[in-house]
């Protein structure tokens, strides 16, 4: 009998950074069993996430009835100073890494794991999984709450680039090759797949973008794409050596990830955001990657293109804190943009990061378009990027 397909039974909890990564060869096997790869290395660049430094990383370990480890659910506890609040979230929001387990057990590890943590006193558990089912399977309580959301995050890269803008609606296509030969004809810009931009520059590039982070983020934006594992950062630079657009990702295999943008606002009319896609997408074709996902997905129309996940919200409350005026009373303490707010109030709307069908043309948009400052970039006459 396959040992993935045997039936959970027994739970222990690991806590703390160190020691997840020191059993990170366990969870990468049971990922490598189970079709989920590179999960030491997905894990190793999540705890290192400066967001995440409210909260304790865990992993419940679940064990089969022949005591062999089969499953994962690897989750972030909320805390005050060093105190363990009981609130537990998945670590990351859409589930790659949060339970791991064969497809078929996705449903009873979330639930095996809830169980668990509930037995520990914990007061909500909120995680996501990779299925369609309730979350029943295996567990005496189901969840108070159960969400199934759509993702559309990753766009199929095919054998050209003409191939893979062929999937997009008429107008992202006209708009990605229409920036990306402005940025060449009125900038001179050249794409650099690796940019040799100092930490201090990044900075420095941040705070004339939109939606600038604090200084420690871009700082940890450099760090992190410089020590962890297939870690990069592409950029967009004019003629005279000024950056225009940075973003920087992961690889793992086929697939690159696109972890954060930066684009200039100082440009005048052009969407130089949209010419950096264009550019990072002929490039990852160039270099035989399969699959383009944007982390946290992307507002830009070209996501009409994206391929269509499905995963499942569930949320386990213990009474009392299960009763309505305790849970908007939690949700005040959570930003708007947080899903376990959602889930606690019942705006299940604020989840959905699509909508179950998009346009097939959308308009593309984007904030640089919208800006009508000057640009400080000398203007030049066209070069053909490399």
């Amino acid at each position: 009998m396959n040992p993935d397909s045997v039936p959970l039974s027994t739970c222990i909890l690991i806590s703390g950074s160190s020691d997840l990564l020191s059993a990170a060869h366990l969870l990468e096997e049971i990922g490598r069993r189970c079709g989920q790869e590179n999960i030491e290395a997905r894990l190793r660049f999540l705890l290192t996430v400066p967001y995440f430094g409210n909260k304790i990383p865990h992993a419940v370990l679940i064990y089969n009835q022949h005591k062999v480890l089969s499953a994962a659910v690897i989750v972030l506890e909320y805390r005050w100073r060093q105190l363990g609040l009981g609130i537990f979230v998945p670590i990351d929001p859409e589930g790659d890494l949060t339970v791991l387990s064969a497809p078929d057990l996705q449903s009873e590890a979330a639930s095996r794991a809830a169980a668990f943590l509930m037995q520990k006193q914990a007061r909500a558990v909120y995680l996501v999984a990779h299925s369609d089912s309730t979350g029943t399977r295996g567990a005496d309580t189901p969840p108070n709450t159960i969400l199934h959301r759509d993702l559309r995050r990753t766009l199929p890269l095919l054998g050209s680039l003409d191939e893979t803008l062929a999937m997009m609606g008429p107008r992202s296509r006209r708009n990605l090759r229409n920036f990306a030969r402005r940025a060449i004809k009125e900038f001179g810009a050249i794409f650099y797949p690796e940019c040799d931009i100092s930490e201090n520059g990044l900075i420095e590039i941040n705070r004339v973008c939109a939606y600038p982070v604090p200084d420690w983020v871009s700082s940890w934006r450099y760090h992190s794409t410089h020590t962890i594992p297939g870690g990069f950062i592409a950029g967009l630079r004019a003629e005279n050596g000024e950056w225009l657009s940075l973003l920087g990702g992961r690889r793992y295999g086929d697939t690159t990830i696109i972890d954060w943008q930066m684009n200039r606002i100082d440009l005048g009319s052009i969407s130089i955001g949209t010419a950096m896609r264009y550019f990072q997408t002929e490039h990852e074709i160039a270099i035989g990657r399969k699959w383009l996902q944007f982390n946290g997905s992307t507002a830009h129309s070209i996501q009409n293109a994206f391929q269509q996940e499905t995963v499942t919200d569930l949320l386990w409350m213990r009474p009392p804190y299960s009763r309505n005026f305790i849970r908007r009373l939690w949700a005040k303490l959570l930003p708007n943009s947080n899903r376990l707010k959602a889930l606690l109030t019942g705006n299940e709307t604020s989840l959905n990061t699509i909508p179950h069908s998009l346009p097939t043309q959308t308009k593309a948009t984007s904030f640089e378009e919208n800006e009508q400052s000057t640009s400080t970039v000398t203007r030049s006459s066209a070069i053909v990027a490399s």
